[in-house]
């Protein structure tokens, strides 16, 4: 007794009956796209993240009144980084 399987295991041999129906990922440019502004977005919170932990050292520092409170220390840095967004946006 032999077995033949037609399709990969797990597939409901969708694409072997459709071949023309294959989807090749980087030759279509929206897959691409996705997938690069994804990662870029993901590098750049990573960094983000970084510097929002190395400011809060100096932001506890400079200031005796948000060193008690991390809601301010925040509300601070997250102020700022908009501002300075704003400003490299115009």
């Amino acid at each position: 007794m032999t077995l033949t399987i037609h399709s990969a295991p797990g597939s409901s041999g969708y694409l072997d009956m459709y071949p023309e129906r294959r989807m090749s990922y980087f030759g279509n440019p929206y897959i691409l796209g996705l997938t690069l502004t994804a990662g870029i977005g993901g590098l750049l919170f990573g960094y983000d993240t970084g510097v929002i932990s190395g400011a809060l050292l100096y932001i506890k520092d400079d200031f005796q009144v948000v060193k008690q409170s991390s809601f301010l220390q925040e509300t601070i840095l997250v102020l700022s980084l908009w501002l300075l967004l704003l400003i490299l946006m115009s």
